[in-house]
């Protein structure tokens, strides 16, 4: 969309959409939550249609009414075996949905869309291959399986701030204190940021 802006005085206003950068966060962590949410979300783009359908195939039960979203979280006692994710090109929805595989200890599939497939990955899931994870790559899918265990991470800060919020977003939930290690440069850090907020207003205990 592109818009001329002419020089001039100007009145009126101007509606801001809802970030779709926290309202990912929000829906895993109501996903993940002990009770029900309501999230106020003005505008849902595809992105966010996207995690909305990835957590309703892992057992959240999300609700569109009146311009908000209620939130029934993931119930753990009800899990499928298998599941199938459709990410859509939300790179963000794929990199969240890993380890919250993981804290689940489902087995699913991800078919991820368009150029999703060439975003990076290795670092994260070989990271969390080295704490009870497993991974298969296939041409048109990943195949995704094993239960996320509390331990020590480490990852590169350098390559994408979604590794180290998915696994803020996730590690709070397994039975026990984990650690994560950035090391390296922090790249958009005011994401990482956003998610340890979002987690605060949460009552998440995360210590720096």
């Amino acid at each position: 969309m592109i818009r001329t802006i002419l020089p001039g005085s100007r009145t009126g206003s101007v509606r801001a959409p809802s970030s779709k950068s926290m309202a990912h966060r929000q829906l895993v962590i109501a996903a993940l939550a002990e009770h029900p949410s309501r999230l106020v979300i003005d505008g849902i783009s595809d992105d966010i249609l996207a995690t909305i359908d990835c957590l309703r195939a892992l057992g959240s039960d999300i609700a569109l009414s009146d311009a908000a979203l209620t939130v029934v979280p993931i119930d753990t006692k009800k899990l499928k075996d298998h599941v199938t994710l459709l990410p859509r090109e939300s790179g963000t929805t794929l990199r969240f949905m890993l380890p919250l595989i993981g804290v689940l200890g489902v087995s699913a599939y991800i078919v991820p869309e368009g150029r999703l497939a060439g975003r990076p990955l290795r670092e994260l899931t070989d990271e969390l291959g080295k704490h009870g994870m497993n991974f298969s790559f296939y041409a048109e899918s990943i195949h995704v399986s094993g239960r996320l265990l509390p331990g020590e991470y480490v990852l590169p800060g350098d390559v994408s701030s979604q590794y180290i919020s998915a696994l803020l977003l996730t590690l709070p939930k397994l039975d026990g204190d984990s650690r994560l290690t950035v090391t390296g440069t922090v790249e958009s850090k005011s994401y990482i940021d956003l998610t340890v907020s979002a987690e605060r207003k949460a009552r998440v205990r995360i210590k720096e």
